[in-house]
Order: structure tokens, then C-alpha cells, then sequence
């Protein structure tokens, strides 16, 4: 029991704020804004989590080294 708390007691708390995320636009005209994410907020962080608002559809492609997931909020997916 005692070693759970001691890992509890060094897990970094990363708080962001949507409105202060500089946003990027894609090449199918995508915004993105990374809410956390490896060369962002340190190394240590494994994932990334990103609002993506795609304005019509989103180009097909591949990531080699990680994965997405979508939530979809309004719309359709394929």
C-alpha cells in the first residue's frame, strides 16, 4: 500500500487552458491546438491529446510511430 502512495505522491499535474493554446492550421485546412503533448509539456508524457476542428473533410493519413482517436463532437466520421 505504502509503495501506490509514494507513486501517487510524484505524478506531475499538467494544466492547460484552451484559450492560450497557440492553434496551427493543417494542409486540408484543419485547425489544431495540442492540449498536451510530448515536446510540449516533457518527455515523460507518452500521448497526446489535441481539439482538431476539421472544416470540411480531413485528408487521409498515416501515423508510423503512434495512434489517433477521434471523438467526434458534431458531424460524421467515416
Amino acid at each position: 500500500m505504502e509503495e501506490k502512495i509514494k507513486k501517487v505522491e510524484s505524478m506531475k499535474i499538467i494544466k492547460t487552458e484552451l484559450d492560450k493554446i497557440k492553434e496551427y492550421v493543417t494542409k486540408d485546412n484543419s485547425i489544431i491546438k495540442e492540449l498536451l503533448h510530448p515536446k510540449i509539456h516533457g518527455e515523460e508524457i507518452k500521448q497526446s491529446l489535441a481539439l482538431a476542428i476539421v472544416k470540411d473533410k480531413t485528408l487521409l493519413h498515416k501515423h508510423n510511430i503512434s495512434e489517433e482517436i477521434y471523438f467526434i463532437l458534431e458531424g460524421k466520421g467515416l
